[in-house]
């Protein structure tokens, strides 16, 4: 009897505790390849979200530049959201997570082109944001800012939920002087 509760348990409760995470997931930000996004996972059935990347277009090298990802979604049933960015080309910049974002997620370390968040927000107002810091590299670039956002019921699922993806071109320059 005792062997069937066991066993019981490890067919039904392990496989959803671990279907269901609170912390992001690496590399689906969009950098990675085409369609690796937070849709991987999370099946678009809810009310879609919008999501924007703020902060400047040009910054200076070796500067350090606050940008703030943030995921609107005004309706109901989706009242949860989440987030993953990630820097390019790889080896050029990084970035630091803010608060509510880690580095290290449920499928391993993002490293430092890449953060998530450590725990799902809730809506505030029709909107949940997160900042992160890039550190841009020595010489000249173009990098790209990758970030993917969810609006989730929840349900500790991925069922009802729904995601969009976004990019930003920053470029890295040198100032002029007259």
């Amino acid at each position: 009897m005792r062997t069937s509760r066991v066993i019981a348990f490890v067919l039904v409760v392990l496989p959803v505790a671990a279907y269901a995470r609170g912390m992001g997931v690496c590399g689906r930000s969009g950098k990675q390849a085409a369609g690796t996004t937070c849709a991987n996972c999370h099946v678009a059935a809810g009310n879609a979200p919008t999501v924007s990347i703020t902060g400047p277009d040009s910054v200076a090298p070796n500067s350090m530049t606050t940008y703030t990802f943030r995921v609107m979604n005004a309706a109901a049933p989706n009242t949860r959201a989440g987030m993953n960015a990630a820097v390019g080309p790889d080896g050029v910049g990084r970035l630091l997570p803010g608060t509510g974002l880690t580095q290290t997620a449920v499928l391993g370390t993002c490293g430092q082109q890449e953060v998530t968040h450590s725990t799902p927000q809730n809506f505030n107002m029709g909107a949940a944001q997160w900042t992160f810091t890039l550190v841009a590299p020595a010489n000249a670039a173009t990098l790209t800012l990758y970030a993917c956002g969810n609006a989730t019921n929840g349900s500790a699922t991925t069922a009802g939920d729904n995601t969009i993806y976004t990019s930003k071109t920053i470029t890295i320059t040198t100032p002029t002087w007259t």
